[in-house]
């Protein structure tokens, strides 16, 4: 299933990620308070960073919610995306679809009027969240929040955008094997 990543850019579709937020509450695997999550839902839908994954009939399967920080570095003035929460339904899940919501927030980030340095996000302490977010970040320190021990990884952009490409490239590889033909070319 393909999904369209738009913007939260008006009152309605705020309120529409909040309501699929709601019915998914206990499915979204953040160790934080409810407050917690909906001060991020204030943060990115303020500067443009909430976004909805939509399917084929205009439902929401999927939320991504960051938000840039300017800041001073070596002098200049650069950009840290903090990824408060990327979530998609069960039945969208799966590389590909991660890697589209990678490749809808890289086309953000390229946006922005000053490059992103940084894209930091945390993650829940576990050792196959440590393997599993290790592959596209570097597991920069561990904080203790009030909701516990929080790993707290950083990347690039460019490094999110390769790790994309990195996956549409495989599963083409393995869509080309299994028939026997360019994938591209199938009519």
């Amino acid at each position: 299933m393909m999904l369209k990543w738009v913007i939260a850019d008006s009152e309605q579709r705020r309120e529409d990620g909040v309501l699929f937020l709601c019915r998914h509450a206990e499915d979204l695997g953040v160790p934080y308070q409810w407050c917690t999550v909906m001060d991020f839902v204030y943060m990115s839908a303020s500067d443009d960073g909430f976004m909805l994954a939509l399917d084929e009939q205009g439902r929401i399967r999927g939320i991504l919610m960051y938000t840039p920080f300017l800041m001073k570095k070596n002098g200049k003035e650069r950009i840290r995306i903090e990824i408060q929460l990327l979530y998609l339904e069960k039945e969208v899940r799966g590389g590909k679809a991660i890697a589209r919501a990678v490749e809808a927030f890289a086309e953000r980030e390229l946006e922005l009027p000053v490059p992103a340095y940084d894209v930091e996000f945390f993650v829940v302490q576990s050792d196959a969240d440590r393997r599993l977010f290790g592959k596209i970040a570097s597991l920069s320190e561990t904080q203790l929040h009030m909701c516990g021990p929080l790993d707290v990884f950083r990347t690039t952009p460019d490094l999110l955008r390769r790790a994309a490409a990195m996956v549409f490239s495989r599963t083409d590889r393995r869509q080309t094997s299994k028939t026997g033909m360019n994938a591209g070319l199938q009519s």
